[in-house]
């Protein structure tokens, strides 16, 4: 049996990091510069933020362009919201839009996809270093 050195696994795992990288650099760069969101958690969480960075709190009102007719608010179009007295706030923590509102300020709405990508490329390596791991202790042993 031919033994592998744990450097030649390492080299190899390297390349499809980087085109998974190179891929997801090139469908950022396509993207509309312009607010489209797939699920009501992914726009609920940017209102949040973007009333974080005009209120400079962690927690604002949201605001409702449609109280002048539904001044009961009993047709807001948020999925999830909650009440406080005449305000509408966000349902989800502050914590995730606040920490991209820092990428978003740099980048715009590019920006807003950059932890996700951290938190890919980091399970990526946790994973390839735990499979590799098993592998070269499997290989290695006699």
């Amino acid at each position: 049996m031919t033994r592998l050195r744990k450097q030649d696994l390492n080299r190899a795992g390297l390349a499809p990091v980087g085109v998974i990288v190179c891929v997801y650099v090139a469908c950022l760069l396509g993207f509309p510069n312009e607010p489209v969101f797939w699920s009501p958690d992914e726009g609920g969480r940017y209102l949040d933020m973007r009333q974080m960075l005009v209120g400079f709190q962690l927690v604002n009102p949201l605001p409702y362009p449609g109280r002048i007719v539904d001044p009961e608010l009993n047709h807001v179009p948020l999925q999830y919201w909650r009440q406080d007295g005449s305000e509408i706030y966000s349902w989800w923590p502050p914590t995730f839009p606040a920490v991209s509102s820092v990428p978003y300020r740099l980048l715009g709405l590019r920006g807003l996809y950059g932890l996700p990508l951290l938190g890919g490329l980091l399970t990526s390596f946790v994973v390839y270093r735990l499979a590799n791991d098993r592998a070269l202790s499997n290989l290695l042993t006699p």
